[in-house]
């Protein structure tokens, strides 16, 4: 592949070092310490990749030359309105975040299989260690916010770690039942956890492989009787999720909140019931954009100009209050370059459903949380980036995804 075999690349040993270094300075050092050692980590092994002709496409791939825009005017706009705590070390970060999606899309077109086992088996650890560390707060949900561990970290790296899951099984060809197996680890900590939207993105994902296998495989009767009782086993699963379990809880908790309207964040309309407590993001982070409406509040400025201190927890808010029209329309730019990486790649089109469905689950999550910032919450777009025709002159690419399934 390339002037450089990609057959030395050691994807069992780079993605451990993505991963693990996150967990042993969040237990030792806190803070922009523990930040700055992390991206340093990603810069070396994305300068350790750039030999590598294709790494340097997709590294400056059109989608992500619209993510760099997005990061350097995030990052100078903040600068110019003086955001407390905006400095060299936020400049690193944001270079890791935008390692991350080059780093993960390159090594999934290496070798889509190896490296969703690896990570898969990566993570599964990591939440073994954490949860080691970690216990229960005072509302039932697995935290440990004094060693860096909130519950919303659980719950996110859960639904990855079932995403990987799925990826894995569809390459490796294996059966439902194998997947069903290997998703009941990460869902025990997403219920610990009571994380509600990584709840629904293994819920979609889920949704996008029986729909992407179904588009591969001809429809016979065993098929049919398949889905019928997946479709029974979810309905129970999930309503056995909301009865019984934190949970479900939380979700009735919202329901209530939004029928007795006993909030002072409340729109009195349906978003009340489907954004629930994070609403509020919404109703505080509109006036705020009213206010700031070309270039924002700043990066990171929300907790800096809110009662409470709490930064924003809502992914297209944050672009739009913190970084204004110029932020959102770069946002909304680079997903519709992801969406045309899929309509313009050459994988089969089982692949491209299954794809369009992690979009999906990606699009779905932010309207209750934040990827922009989290290294391992933007693995989705590099799902979707590792579609990127690498030779456009060529009709399929020397890659391992597409001689599966030639």
């Amino acid at each position: 592949m390339g002037t450089r075999s990609t057959n030395e690349i050691n994807i069992g040993l780079i993605i451990p070092l993505l991963i693990f270094p996150d967990f042993l300075y969040r237990i030792t050092i806190s803070g922009q310490g523990r930040m700055t050692f992390v991206s340093l980590i990603y810069i070396l092994i994305y300068f350790f990749l750039y030999r590598y002709p294709y790494f340097r496409k997709i590294a400056f791939s059109f989608p992500l030359k619209i993510w760099i825009l997005l990061t350097l005017y995030h990052l100078i706009n903040a600068s110019l309105k003086h955001v407390p705590e905006i400095n060299f070390a936020d400049y690193l970060h944001g270079f890791k975040i935008y390692a991350s999606i080059c780093i993960f899309a390159f090594l999934f077109k290496v070798n889509i299989k190896k490296a969703m086992s690896v990570l898969y088996y990566s993570i599964g650890i990591w939440l073994i260690l954490a949860f080691a560390i970690s216990g229960f707060n005072d509302s039932g949900r697995l935290s440990s916010e004094g060693g860096g561990f909130a519950a919303v970290t659980f719950g996110k790296s859960a639904a990855i770690m079932a995403i990987a899951a799925v990826y894995y099984t569809t390459f490796q060809q294996t059966s439902i039942i194998y997947l069903l197996l290997r998703i009941i680890y990460p869902l025990a900590f997403i219920f610990m956890s009571q994380t509600r939207n990584a709840f629904g993105m293994v819920l979609i994902q889920l949704a996008g492989y029986y729909y992407a296998i179904a588009m591969k495989c001809k429809i016979t009767m065993r098929h049919a009787i398949l889905v019928v009782f997946l479709m029974i086993g979810t309905y129970v699963g999930v309503n056995y999720v909301m009865e019984n379990t934190g949970l479900g809880t939380r979700f009735q908790n919202d329901f209530e909140r939004a029928e007795n309207q006993d909030s002072k964040y409340q729109t009195g309309t349906y978003w009340d019931y489907v954004l629930g407590e994070r609403i509020s993001y919404y109703i505080i982070g509109w006036q705020l954009f009213i206010n700031n409406p070309v270039t924002g509040i700043g990066l990171d400025n929300y907790k800096n100009t809110t009662e409470g201190g709490y930064p924003m927890h809502v992914e297209y808010m944050k672009h739009l209050v913190e970084g204004g029209i110029i932020a959102a329309v770069l946002w909304l730019a680079f997903i519709f370059a992801l969406i045309r990486v899929l309509k313009k790649s050459h994988y089969p089109k089982h692949i491209k459903y299954l794809m369009t469905s992690t979009l999906i689950l990606e699009l779905f999550t932010l309207f209750f949380s934040v990827s922009y910032e989290q290294e391992l919450s933007v693995i989705p777009y590099a799902v979707i980036l590792s579609a990127y025709n690498l030779d456009a002159t060529k009709k399929t690419n020397n890659c391992e995804l597409i001689k599966t399934y030639k």
